[in-house]
């Protein structure tokens, strides 16, 4: 068989069998691009809409959350009530840490002491109840951890200290170094 390529000419009228020999290779050509490129592009896009819905939400919980610990500080509550301990238990669910590294830390009760460390464990669940272990270090004289720890007695905070330890630091200057160990509770 001689293939007469003379008689050839782009512009004359192609047969009928060209014509669907180009169509049947057109789809396939466009089948492959759409199934390689378009579809794979298009389930990424949704995918990545989608993580930017979730990241989104999850933004908007972390603000509503922020802006929960955001409250009154413990001296704007009124001392030793009901509703006091209620709100401060119901936002301690949501955020313990950063509620009790607050507490802690308020420079109201703070006054002649050093925060040194304040480490927390993490927090468990048992029903409706939140417990959340820490241990604070602090620095300073007898007499301003007394009234520190007075000061925490006094906040709207449910808390047990298991185990206090103190040290003299320099006899001199009458400075200790304080390591309390506790749990601190809160519910819904």
């Amino acid at each position: 068989m001689k293939v007469v390529l003379e008689k050839v000419s782009v512009f004359q009228k192609p047969q009928r069998r060209e014509v669907i020999v180009f169509g049947i290779t057109l789809l396939g050509f466009l089948f492959v691009f759409f199934k390689s490129c378009w579809f794979p592009s298009t389930d990424a896009i949704a995918l990545v809409q989608k993580e930017t819905q979730e990241l989104l939400e999850r933004q908007n919980q972390i603000a509503k959350t922020n802006q929960d610990t955001k409250r009154k500080t413990s001296e704007d509550l009124p001392a030793n009530t009901a509703a006091a301990y209620t709100l401060w238990a119901n936002q301690f669910v949501k955020s313990p840490d950063v509620l009790l590294m607050k507490e802690f830390s308020n420079p109201a009760i703070i006054k002649d002491l050093r925060i040194k460390n304040i480490e927390f464990a993490d927090s468990k669940q048992d029903g409706d109840l939140t417990i959340q272990g820490f241990k604070l270090a602090v620095e300073g004289s007898f007499v301003s951890l007394r009234s520190y720890l007075n000061k925490l007695e006094n906040l709207p905070i449910i808390f047990i200290t298991r185990n206090i330890t103190i040290n003299v630091t320099n006899e001199d200057l009458g400075r200790i170094n304080a390591e309390l160990q506790g749990e601190a509770y809160g519910w819904e």
